[in-house]
């Protein structure tokens, strides 16, 4: 998978300016994580880069899990996902 560099800026920006927020992908080859983490610190600084965490990709149903602690869930352009058009089952903070 391939983040759009306009993307990433803009994912950084709301890090940026959400101190409590984390952006959380799923795992790169490890070469690709330690280029988005260099490229989050020179971008947007040290402490935003921190909070770029990665996770291993799990079946649907646990995905699907995890999506659902998430207060936003953002894409990509070039992935796009139906999964996350689910009903919440809960409201939004």
């Amino acid at each position: 998978m391939q983040i759009d560099p306009f993307i990433f800026r803009i994912w950084l920006s709301i890090l940026t300016r959400h101190p409590n927020s984390i952006l959380w992908l799923l795992r790169f080859p490890a070469p690709g994580e330690a280029h988005l983490k260099e490229t989050a610190v020179r971008w947007a600084g040290q402490e935003v880069a921190d909070r770029v965490v990665f996770t291993d990709v799990a079946n649907k149903n646990e995905h699907v899990i995890r999506g659902r602690i998430a207060d936003l869930f953002l894409d990509t352009t070039e992935v796009r996902t139906d999964l996350f058009l689910v009903p919440l089952e809960r409201e939004p903070p």
